[in-house]
């Protein structure tokens, strides 16, 4: 009802950022060495919890290798979200 009476503004258009496409796949591949070396980091320690497992199992302590096993499986399932 207004915009009749008053008129409508026009929109005013926000400046467009410009793209720097070097910057971009330079952040893109730190990104990646980043998922790199944290999938190294998991790895290297699901298997520590699996030796750890083994080594509790031997023991004789039942518990502490389901422990062991649960931690393991923890970090499965976080290569698993890490490579997807």
């Amino acid at each position: 009802m207004f915009g009749k009476l008053f008129g409508t503004s026009k929109p005013v258009e926000a400046p467009k950022p410009k793209v720097d496409a070097v910057a971009t796949i330079n952040a893109l591949q730190a990104q990646c060495d980043q998922l790199e070396k944290r999938i190294k980091v998991v790895e290297n320690k699901k298997e520590a919890s699996k030796t750890k497992a083994i080594a509790q199992k031997k023991a004789g302590d039942q518990r502490g290798a389901l422990m062991a096993m649960k931690q393991m499986k923890m970090y499965e399932k976080e290569l698993a979200k890490l490579d997807g």
